[in-house]
C-alpha cells in the first residue's frame, strides 16, 4: 500500500490482515491523515488490530490521538491493548502521561498493564523524580515479583538523583535483606561497586 486511498480501502474492508497492513503503511503519512484511520481500527474486534492502532496513535501525536489513548485506558477490556495504550501515551510526553498513567496503575491490577506503565514512565524523559519514587514504592508493594523487580530498576534510576539519592540507596539496602532472593539479588547488584576494567 503506497497511497492513502489504498490504506482507506483496507481499513474500511474490516479484514484483519488488510487492517494490519494498512496500519503499518501509515508510518509514511502525517498524523492528521493517519489518526482518523487509526481511530477506525480501534473499533476492530481483534485485539491485535486495536493494539497496533494504539501504537500508531503513540507515534502520530496530536490532540485527537492523545484523547483517543486516554479513552482506551478508560474503556478497553483487553489488557494487551491497555498496556500498549499506556506505552503510546508516554510517547506523548511526561506532561500528558504522568497523571493518567499513575491513576491507571492504581486502578488496574493486571500485571501487564502495570509493567507497561512502569517501563514507559521509567524510560520517558521529563518524568519528575517524585513520580519515579512513587512508582517504585507502588511496584515494591505489589505481590508480583516481576513488578517488584521493576521497582528496583526505578530505584536505580534515582540513585544519582539529587533529592532522592539517599532515600533510594537506603531502600535498596533494605531490600537487600528481603526473603525474596530475586529481589534481594537485584538490590544487591546495584549496591555492589563496579568491577574494575
Amino acid at each position: 500500500m503506497t497511497n492513502l486511498d489504498e490504506i482507506r480501502a483496507a481499513v474500511a474492508s474490516g479484514d484483519t490482515t488488510q487492517r494490519v497492513r494498512a496500519i503499518t503503511a501509515l508510518r509514511e503519512f502525517p498524523a492528521d491523515d493517519c489518526v482518523p484511520l487509526l481511530l477506525e481500527c480501534l473499533r476492530d474486534e481483534v485485539f491485535l488490530v486495536r493494539s497496533l492502532a494504539c501504537m500508531g496513535l503513540g507515534y502520530k501525536r496530536n490532540q485527537q490521538s492523545l484523547q483517543a489513548l486516554l479513552l482506551v485506558l478508560e474503556s478497553e477490556g483487553d489488557a494487551n491493548v491497555r498496556a500498549e495504550a499506556a506505552n503510546s501515551l508516554a510517547r506523548h510526553g511526561a506532561e500528558a502521561a504522568v497523571a493518567p498513567l499513575l491513576a491507571l496503575y492504581q486502578r488496574d491490577d493486571h500485571w501487564l498493564v502495570r509493567r507497561s506503565i512502569l517501563a514507559a514512565l521509567g524510560e520517558e524523559e521529563g518524568v519528575p523524580d517524585q513520580v519515579i519514587w512513587q512508582l517504585a514504592e507502588l511496584a515494591l508493594a505489589d505481590g508480583d515479583t516481576n513488578l517488584q523487580l521493576s521497582g528496583v530498576e526505578l530505584l536505580n534510576r534515582l540513585v544519582n538523583a539529587p533529592v532522592f539519592s539517599a532515600q533510594a540507596l537506603a531502600r535498596l539496602e533494605e531490600l537487600r535483606q528481603s526473603s525474596n532472593h530475586r529481589l534481594a539479588g537485584a538490590a544487591l547488584e546495584r549496591l555492589l561497586p563496579p568491577e574494575p576494567c
